[in-house]
């Protein structure tokens, strides 16, 4: 051969940077696809030959693994070995029965915890709050934690309440025991009304047991006690026993009205909550103080728009918003002005606020005497 064909030929500038003509094309990932990762080295040795079914060699025999007994952690020889490594099969198999037992075990549990609900609630079920700071109310239970013996009930307008199972009762137990309670009412006024009867009647037989050989001489004294006894009525009219109702009617005195208490801590621009249950549609929601009509009377807007005039102070309220937000004091010797909540604490009552006018102070004071201030 000749010295040319090993001697290598210079390439332009231009083609140095065409990778194209001198390398291949790469392989694609669609053919990475087709074989998993777990899979590759059976695909290898398959195309070498190999089967589960059969053996490798001129034989062809089948040879189980042989899996080596590996001793623990610094054994030397003669020490115990490691059990034999179980397969993922069967480990799979036994993770599978063991999730089985749990979910077992957990249906049998909840079965048991919902026999032990001595109190009978359920989903979907209408409750009478018989105790508590909502009672008085009806509501349908959303949910029951029979752990905590606590239930969500859902009143009518649309607020849930978490109640324990103590203060609640079916409203169908409930009207069956009123019934029960108003029957054994019944019967125990018609026997003392029969027990009065009988009493009177043995009175009156004896009376006139007595009475009957006296009779003949009572007549002529009870014809002339009668005729004295009508011209004494005739003569005074007052002393009969019409007139005396009457007088007695007319001697009661008028019952005094109610004076309407000043209002003391309700200030315009401030979010309250309604907790009067006479309104069932607005109870246990939030409203705003539009203005103060007077010294006793305001006027409050709620959530759903209605305007109301006619509530009370001890049918609202106070509520308090989140840490770092504007405050107004409702009470005490700062009454009227604004301030930033800092911290509060529930247990003690108690909050911090910081006044957003000079002397810019922190104050310590009630829950009851703060309010959150709402700039419309």
């Amino acid at each position: 051969m000749e010295e040319e064909d090993f001697v290598i030929k210079d390439i332009d500038q231009k083609d140095r940077f065409d990778k194209d003509k001198f390398t291949g094309e790469d392989i694609t990932l669609e053919a990475y696809d087709r074989i998993s990762v777990d899979d590759f080295g059976t695909m290898a040795l398959k195309k070498m030959g190999w089967r589960e079914d059969k053996g490798i060699g001129k034989r062809k025999h089948v040879q189980d693994l042989i899996l080596p007994k590996l001793r623990g952690h610094r054994q030397g020889l003669g020490a115990d070995p490691i059990p034999q490594i179980k397969d993922k099969k069967q480990i799979n198999k036994e993770k599978r029965e063991q999730q089985q037992d749990i979910t077992g075990q957990n249906k049998r549990q909840q079965d048991e915890a919902a026999a032990q609900n001595k109190f009978g609630i359920k989903n979907r079920m209408e409750v009478f709050i018989v105790s508590g700071e909502h009672e008085g109310l009806k509501g349908i239970v959303t949910s029951v934690n029979n752990d905590r013996n606590e239930c969500n009930v859902e009143l009518k307008n649309g607020v849930t309440l978490r109640i324990s199972l103590y203060d609640v009762q079916d409203v169908e137990k409930r009207n069956q025991q009123i019934k029960e309670l108003e029957q054994m009412k019944n019967k125990d006024k018609k026997s003392k009304k029969d027990k009065k009867k009988k009493k009177r009647s043995k009175s009156s037989d004896s009376d006139n047991s007595d009475n009957q050989g006296n009779n003949n001489n009572s007549r002529s004294r009870s014809r002339s006690g009668s005729n004295k006894k009508k011209e004494a009525k005739t003569r005074n009219p007052s002393s009969s026993p019409e007139n005396k109702k009457s007088k007695k009617k007319k001697e009661k005195k008028p019952k005094k009205e109610k004076k309407e208490k000043k209002l003391k801590w309700v200030l315009p621009k401030i979010r309250v909550k309604i907790i009067s249950k006479e309104l069932e549609n607005l109870y246990n929601t939030k409203a705003v103080i539009q203005d103060v009509l007077s010294e006793k009377q305001f006027q409050i807007i709620s959530e759903k728009g209605d305007i109301l005039d006619d509530l009370k102070e001890k049918d609202i309220q106070t509520v308090l918003p989140s840490v770092e937000n504007t405050v107004l004091i409702v009470g005490g010797e700062f009454r009227g002005k604004k301030a930033i909540l800092k911290s509060r604490d529930k247990k003690q009552n108690t909050v911090i606020i910081m006044l957003t006018e000079p002397p810019f102070d922190l104050l310590q004071c009630t829950q009851d005497d703060v309010c959150e201030y709402v700039n419309q």
